[in-house]
């Protein structure tokens, strides 16, 4: 199965980036008070690695980004990032770097457009951008996540607010689900797992019709469209599914559109497609 099940947080390169590479309208922000406004002003070099507020820190990271100093920037990326995509900071700044090269990219402002808290532990920012990518004028938008790490304020473009690990009790000889995790994010719910198929057939998730995943909560239920594809005879794929403005504690996965497949790999004629009930313990 081709890799189309997308973890909708930023990449190793975009969450260094800050997404100037995408064409963005203002987006309407979880809430509708806008706490802080500031313009971009370039600071010195000798400006203190210590910041007293997220905003400081915010600053700091744009600065060093608009002067293409990647390595500074990487400075203000949180630890917790780095992990998630497992990548160090020089590996990501120098990934950054080869990713503006490529693009022409040439980020000329910046504006904090909102800055606020989300809960005594986390705030949430957004950014409008003004840049040049290959010649062309391009405004962006970030939005990213702020918390303390060892006393300072770093930005974290994951979205993730908090995550858990997930015990699912669905398991056979034909297929099992395993590294269960829910990641509560800015958007809603994530849900990221190993899917193994354990035939000598694969597995075709969606045909004309694309798969659905439908997750229970305690506070309701919620569904994403899967992407077709295929999992191997006798492999597995990593399986990221993202439930927009969901929220509570997962109680079991549904997934439907799921077929069985001929020698040749595609579907078994006039057979139905599976459903497959996941409970979560």
């Amino acid at each position: 199965m081709q890799k189309r099940y997308f973890l909708v947080l930023p990449l190793v390169i975009t969450a260094l980036s800050g997404c100037a590479t995408d064409k963005a309208e203002s987006q309407p922000s979880p809430t509708t008070q806008a706490v802080s406004t500031s313009q971009s002003v370039p600071q010195s070099n000798s400006q203190s690695a210590k910041m007293d507020s997220a905003e400081d820190s915010i600053k700091a990271y744009y600065d060093a980004v608009l002067k293409k100093e990647y390595k500074r920037a990487a400075n203000f990326i949180s630890q917790h990032q780095f992990d998630f995509i497992q990548s160090s900071a020089e590996q990501a700044a120098k990934a950054f770097e080869e990713q503006d090269f490529k693009n022409q990219i040439e980020r000329q402002s910046y504006k904090i457009a909102e800055l606020k808290d989300i809960d005594g532990t986390h705030k949430y920012a957004k950014i409008f951008i003004e840049a040049k990518v290959n010649g062309q004028a391009t405004n962006a938008v970030d939005e990213m996540l702020l918390f303390q790490e060892n006393g300072k304020w770093k930005i974290d473009f994951t979205g993730i607010l908090s995550e858990k690990n997930i015990e699912a009790t669905f398991g056979n000889d034909e297929m099992e689900f395993s590294n269960m995790k829910q990641f509560t994010t800015l958007k809603g719910i994530t849900l990221q797992f190993i899917w193994a198929n354990k035939t000598n057939k694969a597995l075709q998730v969606g045909w004309t019709d694309p798969a659905v995943a439908k997750m229970e909560t305690d506070q309701g239920q919620y569904q994403a469209n899967i992407p077709k594809g295929k999992i191997k005879p006798n492999g597995s794929e990593k399986i990221v599914l993202s439930f927009d403005n969901a929220n509570g504690t997962s109680k079991k996965l549904v997934i439907q559109g799921v077929y069985e497949t001929t020698d040749n790999g595609l579907p078994i004629p006039g057979k139905e497609p599976r459903t497959l009930t996941i409970p979560f313990e």
